[in-house]
This record gives structure tokens, sequence and C-alpha cells, in this order.
């Protein structure tokens, strides 16, 4: 006997056609909505992110008090369970982790539940890393929309990522809206029957930010009725995976990115790309990560962790890297918020990377005055790094630092003072630094004038990559 099992649900997004204003507004009414339905006894609903959960305690403590109730009761699931639903393949995996850091942490701490449920609805394909991420985060189970290869035969298989974690997916061949239009619901149950793997068929009901049909029920009792060898039921999609696994079916392996558009559109009609908020965005993520790391050593070092405001600078970023942001495809008007949020991030976190870069050089014993580099990264580096050199009246010669050793630097620009005087110099040097550690430098006065390693003639420029000549006859 073959099952059907039907999800009403509904797809939230924070800003994409709408502002995040109106959002909230929109989809505070559609939980009002959901909470009458639960009357029904056999109806059930999910949700996906916590950000929506978050601002509802905040506007209307008595609806979430209902909603807790209902999770508490299983008649209302929290599937993904992200802060926000992310794209998958523009924010860093940092960003990644920490959207479903944020939002279990919430689920935790409020509702007391895990969340099983990768739910990626509505992200634009599906990066080879996300099994091993899942696997790490305590899911179980993934149902997901964009992406999937056209070598796909059936909407259940093994997803393996890149270091060799799987988890158990379910693809979602007519997208979350399958079960949305009740007058078509066996021309749904056939398109879906094709590619099911087992006699349990899931079908999402619900559509992007669209309140619950009362006639749901109804919808399913009739069907029953007239359809005795196909049981439909309004289940959670906890409940779907769970009668899947009872099955011992040895689902087919699929391995790698899921990014194709064969099958389902990843980019339908998206015309533009907004590289910029691409290019703050990630400008800020490193920012972040570095902020949040030496602010970690100056704490150890007894200075104040900046937790709050760490924690806000997270909020923005988790934001700007939710699907319909990041990507460029909402309207006009969210990109102003998007655009405040970068310049905010950009000042404050450069501010408070400072303070603990100037924290962790006042306990360094460099033995008088010294140039001090930082490495974030946890590798060692050999860059090219720039710095503004103060010189004494009585210094003599060409401005350069060493450590053990002179290191090789070059003489960017001289300063002088209104009297012509000459008091600093900025200087290029590379830079050799330990994993996530620092160098110390002392100014001296170079003995070795740096190997020249660009030959320019009249006609042509030689490094030791290439070699450019200009063709007389341009």
């Amino acid at each position: 006997m073959k099952t059907i099992y039907l999800v009403p649900h509904t797809h939230y997004d924070v800003a994409w056609a709408f502002s995040k204003e109106d959002y909230l507004k929109i989809n505070e009414e559609i939980l009002k909505e959901v909470m009458k339905l639960m009357e029904v006894p056999e109806f059930k609903f999910c949700l996906e992110q916590t950000f929506l959960l978050q601002e509802i305690e905040k506007r209307n403590p008595e609806l979430w008090q209902g909603l807790k109730r209902m999770v508490a009761e299983g008649k209302l699931e929290i599937v993904d369970g992200q802060y926000l639903m992310p794209d998958t393949m523009l924010p860093t995996g940092e960003v990644l982790v920490r959207e479903i850091l944020f939002g279990k942490k919430y689920c935790q701490e409020k509702f007391g539940i895990e969340v099983p449920v990768a739910w990626a609805a509505d992200s634009f394909g599906m990066n080879a890393q996300l099994p091993q991420i899942y696997n790490k985060a305590g899911y179980k189970w993934l149902a997901f929309r964009r992406g999937a290869k056209a070598e796909i035969t059936q909407s259940e298989f093994i997803w393996k990522g890149l270091d060799g974690s799987t988890i158990l997916a379910h693809w979602m061949p007519l997208g979350y809206r399958a079960g949305l239009n009740l007058d078509r619901l066996e021309q749904s149950f056939s398109d879906l029957d094709k590619y099911a793997a087992t006699p349990h068929i899931l079908m999402p009901c619900g559509s992007g930010s669209m309140p619950p049909q009362a006639e749901i029920p109804q919808a399913v009792r009739d069907w029953n009725t007239t359809h005795p060898g196909i049981e439909m039921k309004i289940v959670t999609p906890k409940e779907f995976f769970q009668a899947l696994e009872q099955t011992k079916r040895k689902f087919e392996v699929v391995e790698g990115e899921l990014y194709d558009n064969e099958l389902v559109d990843v980019f339908p009609q998206v015309c533009t790309s907004r590289l910029w908020i691409v290019q703050s965005s990630r400008e800020c993520e490193n920012l972040l990560m570095e902020a949040e790391e030496f602010a970690t050593i100056a704490w150890l070092l007894g200075a104040e962790y900046p937790a709050n405001e760490l924690h806000q600078a997270w909020e923005g970023i988790l934001y700007i890297a939710f699907h319909d942001i990041i990507t460029g495809c909402g309207v006009d008007g969210i990109y102003e918020e998007v655009k405040q949020i970068c310049t905010s991030l950009k000042a404050e976190l450069i501010g408070s990377l400072n303070q603990s870069l100037s924290y962790i050089a006042g306990r360094v014993n460099t033995g008088g005055e010294a140039l001090l580099a930082f490495n974030s990264m946890p590798w060692g580096i050999l860059n090219h790094g720039e710095a503004d050199l103060k010189l004494a009246p009585k210094f003599k010669g060409t401005p350069g630092i060493k450590e053990a050793k002179e290191v090789e630097s070059e003489v960017i620009e001289i300063k002088k003072d209104e009297e012509g005087k000459i008091e600093g110099a900025r200087i290029g040097f590379m830079a050799d630094l330990p994993p996530l550690g620092y160098k110390a430098y002392k100014l001296t006065s170079q003995t070795k004038k740096p190997e020249g390693k660009i030959k320019v003639e009249e006609e042509s420029i030689e490094t030791p990559f290439y070699k450019v000549t200009v063709d007389k006859g341009t």
C-alpha cells in the first residue's frame, strides 16, 4: 500500500518581493491562522527558520506561547531550524555553520528540542561539503528543492559529501508546492510516484508566505474515501523520514555538488547579480572572523570579551547570507538596508579588531618600539605588507626593518613635515609569519638594496612570470 505524506507548511522569506517588516506582518497573520487550524485534531504544520520565531516572541508573546505549545504536542515541527535559510554557495563555510548554530541553539533553549530535518526548500543549489556539516550539526535527514543532478532517478537517495559523510536525502520533484492545488492531488501524486524510491511519498503543501488552507483536512478525508489503496495523511517531515528508514531499503548513492539545472531551475529568471553584496559580505565575514579570533586571544590575556557586539555582528552577517539577499534577486528596496548593515559592520569590526590588536601588542615584550605584524590564518603565510614608520630627526640612511636579520624591504613613500624635514616613511616588505601568530620587527637602516625582479626596457617589461613587449605597429 502506498502512503502520501502531506506536509502543510509555509516558506518564510525574510526579505525578497517585500521588505523585512512587511514579511513579518504577513507571517504573523499566517501563524494566527495556523493556530486556528490546530484545533482540528489531525492538522499539523511545519516552520523553517528561527529568525521569524524570535521576532514573534518579541512582537506577540501570546501567539509565540501557542506555537511553543504546539511544538510540545508534536503538531508543529520546526524543520531546518537555522537562523535563516542561506544560499549554500556564496557565504563562507563558517557562515553556514553559524546559521545552524544560532538557530539550533534557539530551538534547544526555547523549545527544548533537537531539529533532525535539514530543509533547504528554496536555496539555490547544495554545495558538496553540506553532508559533513549536516552530520556534525546533528541532522539526520535532508529535504531540498533545487540543484538535483539529471542522473538522479529517484527522489530519495543517500547524498555523499567530499569527506565521505552521508545523509539520507529527499529531492522535491515538484518543489515545496506539490500539494498546494487541492484539486490536482491525483496528478501531483502521479508525478511524485514516478520518482519515489519507496511506497512513502512526500507531498509538501504550501508556498512562500502563504497561509494554510482550511480545506486541507477535508481534502485528505475525501481522498481516503475515494482512494482505498492509497492512504493520505497529514504529517510532519520527521514522520516521513522515519517511515523511509523503516523500509530498510538500500538507497542509491549520489556524490558531490548538487547544482544542476536540468531537473529544477536553480536560478529562474534572475537577471542581476548585485556583485557589491557578495564583495561586501565576504569582506565583513573575514573581518568578523578576525575580530573574533583576536578578541579571544585578548580575553585570554585579560581583556573583556565583546560578546554582545560580536553576536550582533553575526546576526547581521547571517541576515545578508539569506538566499534571496546575497544572491541579489530581491527588489531594489531591500538592499538599502543591506548597504547600511555592511557599512556599519565594517566600521564596528575594524574598531573591535584594532582594539584587540592594540591590547595584545601592549603585552608583547619587544624591548622598545617595534612593528608588530599579525597573521589571522591557521597556517603560516608569506605575504606582502606595508607599514608606516616614524623616523627620528637623527635617523640616517634608507629606512628598513629587521627581525633576527634584516628583512628585504622597499621605501614606498617618504613623509615630510611642514618644514620639509623627513619624519617618516611608508615601506613595503615580505612578512613571513607563523600560524595565528605575529612577528616583531625593529627599525633599521638598510644595508642591502632589494634585488630588482622587474626588468623595464624601452619597449618591454619583464618579471619572473611574464614578458610584455609593445607592438610597434599599434
